[in-house]
C-alpha cells in the first residue's frame, strides 16, 4: 500500500512589534490550498502558549515554522524599555516552539525579501502588494481594523519562503 501525499503545512511567524502567525497548507502540487492567519500577541504584548497549541490541534503538526530572525533596533531607535520587550517577545516565541518539539528555520529579512517581493522597494507596503498577488484569496485585515496589515502579509510570505526552501527552490 502506497502513502498517499497529504501536501505541507508551514507556519510563518513574523515576530514584529504587532506579529502574526501564518498557517499555510500546501497541496502535494505545491498550491496553497488554505490559508489562515492570526496575531501572536494578546492585547498586552505577552505571547500566549495556549494559541500555538490551539494551532497544533486544529492544523497538526507542521512541517515546518519559519520565523524571522530579528534583532533589537537598539535604544536610538525604539527606546530601551521598547527593544527589551521586543527581545522578550521574540524569545517566548521561540521558547514555545522548540518546547513543543517544531522544527525551526530562522531566517533573516534580507533572505526571504530578496526572493519573495520584487523590485528594489522592500518596505511594509511592498510586503502587502506582494502577498496580495501571490495568495488573493487571503484576507490580510486583523478583526476590528479596515487596512491590510504588513505583519500578516509577511507572516504568509515568510511561510511560502520555508515551502519553496524545503522543495529546493531556493538555495
Amino acid at each position: 500500500m502506497q502513502a498517499v501525499d497529504q501536501g505541507m503545512t508551514i507556519w510563518g511567524i513574523d515576530p514584529g512589534l504587532k506579529g502574526a502567525l501564518s498557517v499555510i497548507h500546501f497541496d502535494p502540487s505545491g498550491v496553497i490550498d488554505s490559508a489562515v492567519i492570526h496575531p501572536i500577541r494578546s492585547a498586552d504584548h505577552r505571547v500566549i502558549p495556549s494559541d500555538f497549541r490551539g494551532h497544533l490541534a486544529i492544523h497538526g503538526p507542521p512541517n515546518l515554522v519559519v520565523v524571522e530572525r530579528v534583532s533589537g533596533a537598539g535604544a536610538n531607535h525604539w527606546g530601551s524599555g521598547a527593544s527589551f520587550s521586543f527581545g522578550k517577545i521574540v524569545g517566548s516565541t521561540l521558547t514555545m516552539l522548540h518546547c513543543l518539539d517544531l522544527p525551526i528555520l530562522e531566517v533573516h529579512p534580507r533572505s526571504w525579501k530578496a526572493h519573495m517581493i520584487i523590485g528594489k522597494d522592500k518596505g511594509k507596503k511592498m510586503s502587502i502588494t506582494a502577498c496580495q498577488a501571490l495568495v488573493p484569496s487571503v484576507s490580510l485585515i486583523p478583526v476590528g481594523k479596515r487596512t491590510p496589515s504588513h505583519d500578516y502579509a509577511e507572516s504568509v510570505l515568510i511561510a511560502v519562503y520555508g515551502y519553496y526552501t524545503i522543495e529546493g527552490l531556493i538555495k
